[in-house]
């Protein structure tokens, strides 16, 4: 597994500084977020911040490549006190600490840019979540947020096959029909995450107003 790796220069972006509060404000407002991160990337002349299966974006200039991790709580704190000013809301990081503005957060850096791997927001669909492996490879599901709910999602549907075969013998349905009937849904479902997943980007992302 690749470790995570410091810039050899302090990467930095200058940001629209009304796109970037309103991203904070949108942010302010999640819930239930405890032991995440939120991930700052920056793509198509845009900063993009990943936090909670949505994506917040930015119109930004600079250079920046790879991707910082931030605690949730300090993104949080960060939105009860956004930086003031006019100008850009400049964003720097030198490998262990993420600088906004007159603010210092600590970080996680990883010069490897994984894809950005969403779900909407408060998702509690299990095929929704299994139809993550059909999308993503098994490592990038690994270095994402969502490893975790993905294996419970697979190991609660494991649990639910075997007592549907129970439920279902007289029936004489068997484990490999049932499966392949899952697998069916877990494919019609990925049109539908896709397109969640895109209306959450649009309807979240303040850069593309």
């Amino acid at each position: 597994m690749a470790t995570p790796q410091n810039p050899p220069v302090t990467y930095s972006l200058a940001v629209n500084p009304e796109h970037f509060l309103d991203a904070l404000r949108q942010i302010k407002k999640l819930t239930g977020l405890s032991g995440q991160s939120a991930v700052f990337t920056f793509e198509d002349q845009q900063l993009r911040i990943d936090l909670g299966g949505c994506s917040f974006r930015a119109n930004a200039e600079g250079t920046w490549q790879g991707q910082a991790a931030v605690a949730v709580k300090l993104i949080q704190g960060l939105a009860k006190a956004p930086p003031t000013g006019k100008g850009p809301v400049m964003i720097s990081c030198d490998g262990e600490s993420l600088r906004i503005g007159h603010i210092t957060l600590k970080c996680k850096w990883d010069r490897l840019h994984y894809p950005r791997i969403t779900l909407p927001l408060g998702t509690t669909s299990l095929l929704e979540i299994l139809s993550l492996r059909k999308r993503y490879s098994a490592d990038d599901i690994r270095h994402s947020e969502l490893e975790k709910v993905v294996i419970e999602a697979e190991s609660q549907a494991t649990k639910l096959m075997e007592n549907a075969v129970i439920a279902l013998r007289l029936l004489e349905f068997t484990k490999d029909d049932l499966q392949r009937i899952l697998e069916e849904k877990v494919a019609g479902i990925v049109h539908k995450l896709e397109s969640d997943c895109r209306s959450c980007t649009t309807n979240s992302s303040s850069g593309t107003r």
